[in-house]
């Protein structure tokens, strides 16, 4: 091999273990795109969600998976569902829920929000069975805050929001149809990042899960009704934000650029 030869392979080595340090360093800034799946029109309360998470992100609405590999195109995908009194039967057929466990499996980062929760539990990913519960879009509450659990006041998720005495203030109008953990069914195989303040019947609504190479945030009870409580946009989009781009710095499936001229996979450096 020539000297030029040689020098051109070890300036590329050192570039790529450059841009390594740098795209590690600089996770929450990775590109990434984000697959929102609706089967067909999306409802209210996934349509606000949905809306912002296009204003914000490479975001698209998509249709629920018949295989994994319909997935691995996205490197987070958020599903809402509400509006309904459980998850649609569209989504528990063996082909859908094995394509979304595939995905995790293989290293994919997955949002489930309000009746979507309950997914964790078709997927054989919690032993909990949640609860659901209906709307009521008019009972105004003001201890509806979210308790930071002990341990995870540094978690990425909770990043530039405004925490008080370990909480987050958010004070409801109401909530759309949902699901989560409560009282005596609190999750076994998920770690609780966030749960109701003490001294109220207590829900375990915001739980992280690590699936083989994938990653599972669930967020339910009455902390992401866009809709009923369009006045808390700011902790909406704030916590959604962190938590999309937290799920795509461990997705296998987030692709990474370095100056315009590499291309990557974040998985493939972190999962080394």
């Amino acid at each position: 091999m020539s000297k030029h030869a040689i020098a051109y392979w070890i300036s590329a080595f050192l570039a790529f273990s450059y841009a390594s340090v740098v795209m590690i360093g600089q996770a929450t800034a990775i590109p990434f795109r984000l697959g929102l799946v609706s089967d067909g029109e999306p409802k209210p309360n996934a349509k606000a969600a949905y809306e912002w998470a296009q204003k914000n992100f490479d975001a698209k609405i998509i249709p629920p998976p018949n295989a994994q590999a319909e997935l691995e195109a996205y490197g987070v995908v958020y599903w809402d569902e509400s509006h309904a009194p459980a998850i649609p039967a569209r989504y528990t057929d063996k082909e859908t829920v094995d394509a979304f466990r595939g995905y995790i499996e293989a290293g994919g980062g997955l949002l489930l929000t309000n009746l979507a929760l309950h997914y964790v539990f078709e997927m054989g990913v919690e032993s909990t069975q949640p609860r659901y519960f209906g709307r009521n879009d008019n009972s105004p509450l003001d201890w509806t805050d979210f308790a930071i659990a002990k341990g995870q006041e540094n978690h990425p998720i909770f990043k530039d929001m405004k925490i008080e005495k370990g909480a987050i203030q958010y004070d409801i109008k109401g909530w759309t149809e949902g699901s989560d953990f409560c009282i005596d069914n609190k999750p076994k195989e998920g770690e609780v990042l966030a749960e109701v303040m003490p001294g109220h019947p207590q829900c375990y609504p915001l739980v992280e899960y690590s699936v083989s190479r994938g990653t599972i945030i669930v967020l339910g009870w009455v902390w992401s009704s866009w809709i009923v409580n369009a006045h808390l946009e700011d902790v909406h989009g704030q916590l959604t934000s962190n938590i999309l781009n937290y799920l795509a710095e461990q997705s296998a499936f987030a692709p990474v650029e370095y100056g315009n001229k590499l291309a990557t996979v974040w998985g493939v450096i972190k999962k080394k």
